[in-house]
């Protein structure tokens, strides 16, 4: 097998195929796994339970890093503490949940901007390819692994805060696309990085067994009152809005989440009683050898098991 990168540029990044298939990965349980042509290679972290099918490696912001394409098993989905609940996205705060509770964003390109640009601009002042250009491109790469490194984190661990809580989770269906190009909110859109929470928040629902709702883009959350049900066509931007019907004040975004909930508690009592999530020995692992070929191929339940696959996404319209 040739390892070669796929793309390199000045700053040193690249990627290159380690491996493919089950049969050319070895992982013994621990902080090492086995790769053709490379031998053992030490991890950072002890892998959970699954089946690792393809490593691919890169360099990435003067760093080599190893990424694991990984088959997760799907756990009980009836360990959930709330049976529905909902999530409202945004730039600040970054969510905020059915109980009220605001998640705040860091904002971390924002908080290392000027120490961005100031080794940006000496960059640019320096030859190219010279030792003082490549001291500048250490340090630019060391910043955007603070950046990077504070909004994964963040976005992992609300995600999956979010699928561990309720069993029927409602989120919109932002046109992120378009958000982007809003003149004033462009640059705290791509810092907030919504796109990549919401798809987070959509795979790990497959992983814990939570069935995700999503409204419809027109659906008004924002300024439909959650009490009299008005929808209040004067709002523009305000944080704080005052109901012209009943007089309730809102906060926008608890008023958003309130609404989107009321769709999640719609969807969870129109569901067929089914269990979410793996539930006994009808759920099976992958078959390997399957893997190894490049196609991802589950084990099929038996005909005479009764039991019928969950549903993963709901559109309400």
């Amino acid at each position: 097998m040739q390892s070669h990168f796929h793309k390199k540029n000045a700053a040193g990044t690249g990627s290159f195929l380690a491996a493919s298939g089950v049969d050319r990965i070895r992982y013994g349980g621990h902080r090492r796994i086995t790769l053709p042509y490379m031998g053992s290679v030490r991890l950072k972290r002890k892998l959970p339970a699954g089946l690792p099918y393809e490593a691919t490696i890169r360099k990435h912001l003067g760093q080599w890093e190893l990424s694991l394409a990984y088959w997760k098993p799907p756990e009980d989905a009836r360990l959930k503490t709330h049976e529905a609940g909902a999530a409202d996205v945004g730039t600040q705060p970054l969510a905020v949940d059915s109980e009220l509770v605001h998640h705040e964003n860091p904002k971390p390109l924002y908080r290392y901007l000027k120490q961005l640009g100031r080794w940006q601009k000496k960059q640019a002042r320096r030859q190219k390819g010279s030792g003082g250009w490549r001291e500048a491109q250490d340090r630019i790469n060391s910043i955007w692994r603070k950046i990077l490194g504070l909004r994964k984190d963040l976005q992992h661990q609300l995600s999956r805060l979010l699928v561990n809580k309720y069993r029927v989770l409602c989120i919109e269906s932002l046109n992120v696309a378009g958000m982007d190009k809003l003149r004033f909110q462009a640059k705290a859109i791509r810092d907030a990085a919504i796109a990549e929470l919401l798809r987070q928040i959509r795979y790990k629902a497959d992983w814990y067994g939570t069935l995700i709702v999503e409204a419809d883009r027109r659906f008004p959350s924002s300024k439909l009152c959650h009490r009299c049900e008005t929808v209040n066509h004067e709002l523009r931007r305000e944080k704080h809005w005052k109901c012209p019907t009943c007089g309730a004040e809102h906060e926008r975004n608890e008023n958003a989440v309130l609404n989107l909930l009321k769709l999640a508690l719609d969807a969870a009592r129109n569901l067929p009683k089914l269990t979410l999530g793996a539930v006994g020995p009808d759920v099976t692992l992958p078959d390997a050898k399957a893997l190894a070929s490049g196609v991802l191929a589950a084990g099929e339940t038996g005909t005479d098991e009764g039991r019928t696959a969950p549903l993963t996404q709901l559109s309400v319209r």
